[in-house]
C-alpha cells in the first residue's frame, strides 16, 4: 500500500475519533492532521499517545484521558503496520 493511501486510512480512523465530540468533524481537522504527523514521527504508541495529549492541550486546553490517547495511538500503529508497502 502506498503512502497516500496509508495517510487516507489514518486521516479516517483519526477523523471517526472525533474526541471533542464536535457536531462539525471537521472543526478538529487541524489537530487530525498533527496527529497524523506525530504517527509518522513517534511510531510508538506511549510516545504518541502523549503527542495526542498535547495537540488537543494546546488546542482546546483539555486534558483527553490517556487511556483513550493510547487505544487510539495502538489502532494507529496497528493501520500503519498492516499497510506498509512490501
Amino acid at each position: 500500500m502506498s503512502n497516500n493511501e496509508l495517510n487516507i486510512h489514518l486521516y479516517q480512523l483519526l477523523a471517526a475519533w472525533n474526541p471533542m465530540n464536535f457536531d462539525d468533524p471537521t472543526m478538529g481537522d487541524a489537530e487530525v492532521y498533527e496527529m497524523m504527523d506525530a504517527v509518522h514521527h513517534y511510531g510508538e504508541p506511549t510516545e504518541i499517545a502523549e503527542a495526542f495529549q498535547q495537540i488537543f492541550q494546546f488546542s482546546f486546553e483539555v486534558s483527553l484521558p490517556k487511556d483513550a490517547c493510547l487505544q487510539k495511538a495502538r489502532e494507529a500503529v496497528q493501520l500503519q503496520q498492516s499497510c506498509e508497502v512490501i
